[in-house]
């Protein structure tokens, strides 16, 4: 399958690897805003929070740089830290100069067999309590602060694996702590699943938790990035499609950005390729 449309490409590598149309959606979100992206499964959020990560972490000759504190409970360290290498981001750098901190909600929780002597106890969850969880995250926020005076934005990838894996997680406790940790930090961006399944039938307890907690965050948003496949299918030349949906202005002081649709692909290149519905 074949689309009609201006392609632009860019090297990984490349400081504009971000088609411009969609750099000003990537910019330091505003005060107490809340960012959703949804992804399905076969289009994951994963390079987009790669993008969002490096467009926060660098610095231009417009945009100051933020800190960023990562807590990810889909991918661990090593992920995000060769993903970043290969988009030329130097994550462990940033750690060193203290503008960036990881919290592995992976390892510790679902991986307990594979954990080394070498883990570093500091940064991994071991309890899927919320309590628990919260405490570690508010003390990594604490430390970030302390080091540098830069706006801290807070990333929680995938926290909505809890609701399946941890027991008798309630979707409103999930939320009333995440409304909480909102309160420590200038911005917070949220990456969920919102396959089919977990959101339409409704049958199960995990369906309605996971459907109420989606639609509850969804609510709350300024602003919505959704990544899904295509309606027609697979194609060898489109990754997926994403939706940017627009409810405020996105950042301070900066024009109110317009809904937009894209079509994206990822290649085996390490090339991404972005254009617009309808684009001639």
């Amino acid at each position: 399958m074949q689309f009609q449309g201006q392609i632009k490409t860019y090297p990984l590598s490349s400081a504009t690897m971000t088609q411009s149309e969609l750099e000003s959606y990537l910019e330091l979100p505003s005060q107490s805003s809340l960012t959703l992206i949804t992804s399905v499964l076969g289009a994951t959020s994963n390079w987009l929070a790669l993008h969002l990560l490096r467009r926060t972490l660098k610095s231009d000759e417009t945009i100051e740089p933020a800190a960023v504190l990562l807590v990810s409970f889909l991918r661990d360290e090593y992920f995000w830290e060769d993903a970043g290498q290969r988009l030329g981001l130097n994550l462990p750098r940033f750690k060193q100069t203290k503008q960036y901190g990881f919290l592995d909600g992976l390892s510790g929780l679902f991986l307990e067999e594979k954990l080394s002597q070498n883990t570093n106890c500091d940064q991994t969850l071991q309890s899927p309590d919320l309590q628990y969880i919260a405490k570690k995250i508010r003390t990594a926020i604490k430390t970030l602060k302390e080091d540098n005076e830069k706006k801290l934005l807070l990333i929680l990838d995938g926290i909505d694996v809890l609701l399946a894996a941890a027991k008798d997680m309630d979707p409103f406790m999930l939320e009333d702590m995440i409304i909480d940790l909102r309160e420590e930090v200038h911005a917070t961006v949220l990456t969920l699943s919102a396959d089919l399944p977990l959101v339409a039938s409704l049958q199960t307890p995990l369906e309605r938790n996971h459907a109420a907690f989606l639609m509850s965050i969804a609510h709350q948003a300024s602003f919505i990035m959704n990544l899904r496949l295509l309606d027609t299918g697979i194609a060898k030349d489109v990754s997926g499609v994403i939706r940017i949906t627009c409810k405020e202005s996105h950042g301070e002081d900066r024009y109110k950005l317009e809904d937009k649709e894209f079509l994206y692909f990822i290649g085996a290149d390490n090339r991404v390729k972005l254009f617009e519905r309808g684009q001639q």
